[in-house]
């Protein structure tokens, strides 16, 4: 039945929030799986082009794992527990994996067979970390996102050479770590996004090592042309664009190198979203927002951006999911929202203003963080929610 608002508790752990470009989709009790916000493109799986400013449940049962989602993604992913990946929404360019460019308003089940140990999608492309440490690609490639040293666009999975440990996704920037600890990026580079300190104007269609340095552990998903990753001993780096202070650099100086951001030792999970607001969860469960603040994205009560990270009150914070607004879930499960509010994002029955600049408790009944880890799932390759500019998806807890 469709959720309600507060209704908890919402699977928060090492399976996380992702959000789309316009809505969101989130797993709840039972390995459901709930969306809500825009659809034009079909983008909330539900067999029709309607906005929902609701969760609302998406056909089919036993969900397990959702695909982290990046920039401009009108289309969701997700994986069974049986390992097979299902894929819905927009598919001009191949990125549902179905070997054809047909739109699907509904999840099919993918040509990608699995199993699957992380998936993320972002401006129609898509990338497949598998447990064997293979990696895999499909989709939009004019600027070689898909490592194939061509720009030939591919609606089936096809190997990026390589024994890889992570991967991520920018707007047209690729990112991934090998399990050697070097971090590699491919793709386009308008602002410097793929971290080699070059002309933006040259792009690669073939992975190239970021810098020498063997001790990088995990990358993050971006929503615009940036970069961000954390290396073993638990410092956060990032780069690209920076004219809405995204970096948190105490600047607007975009940088084409990876960046240590002071401050910020520890940070576990992190989104920086399409309106240039950042978020940062450390192993404390702290949470830090930096960058546009034009609808209160920073949490405090203002109007005002920072270029600096500014923490929010409060604690259990887990897993940040930044759009044009910013939502949060908490280790019970429950989803915190603030800033731009459109098309029902917010997941609480209505479907513009008011805007909230401060968080407020919008959703829950999500899969709770301790449901998660006490079933041994691993946080960054597993999330409870995700979503874009105007959607979300998320996953209720599994019966056990």
């Amino acid at each position: 039945m469709p959720l309600l608002r507060n209704q908890g508790p919402w699977k928060a752990s090492e399976n996380r929030l992702r959000r789309l470009n316009s809505q969101n989709i989130w797993f709840n009790p039972g390995g459901n799986l709930y969306s809500w916000g825009y659809n034009v493109y079909n983008d909330l799986g539900q067999g029709d082009a309607v906005y929902r400013s609701n969760p609302t449940q998406i056909p089919g049962a036993d969900w397990k794992q959702l695909a982290f989602q990046g920039y401009n993604s009108h289309a969701g992913m997700a994986i069974k527990n049986d390992d097979s990946l299902w894929a819905w929404g927009y598919n001009v360019h191949g990125s549902l994996g179905l070997g054809d460019t047909v739109q699907r308003n509904y999840p099919v089940q993918s040509n990608a067979v699995g199993p699957w140990k992380k998936i993320v999608l972002a401006s129609s492309v898509a990338h497949g970390l598998k447990p064997d440490n293979t990696l895999w690609a499909w989709g939009y490639n004019p600027y070689g996102n898909l490592g194939q040293n061509d720009a030939i666009s591919r609606s089936s999975p096809i190997q990026i050479p390589g024994e890889w440990s992570d991967i991520g996704l920018s707007h047209y920037g690729s990112f991934g770590i090998k399990t050697d600890g070097t971090l590699w990026s491919w793709g386009i580079n308008s602002s410097g996004q793929l971290g080699h300190n070059d002309d933006p104007a040259i792009k690669r269609s073939s992975p190239t090592q970021i810098g020498t340095r063997s001790d990088w552990r995990k990358v993050f998903n971006c929503k615009y042309h940036n970069g961000a990753a954390i290396t073993t001993d638990g410092a956060f780096y990032n780069w690209g664009y920076n004219g809405n202070a995204d970096l948190g650099q105490n600047d607007t100086v975009t940088r084409s190198s990876p960046t240590l951001l002071l401050g910020q030792s520890g940070v576990e999970l992190f989104d920086l979203g399409s309106y240039h607001n950042a978020a940062a969860v450390k192993s404390d469960t702290s949470l830090s927002v930096w960058g546009n603040g034009t609808y209160g994205n920073n949490g405090q009560n203002d109007i005002v951006p920072r270029s600096n990270p500014i923490q929010i009150a409060g604690g259990d914070w887990m897993q940040p999911c930044c759009s044009h607004d910013t939502a949060v879930v908490k280790r019970d499960g429950s989803q915190w929202s603030w800033g731009y509010m459109a098309y029902g994002l917010y997941g609480n029955n209505t479907t513009s203003s008011p805007w909230r600049s401060s968080p407020v408790n919008m959703t829950g009944g999500w899969r709770s963080y301790d449901n998660v880890i006490q079933n041994g799932v691993n946080l960054h390759e597993s999330p409870v929610a995700q979503g874009g500019q105007y959607h979300r998806y998320a996953l209720t807890n599994p019966l056990v």
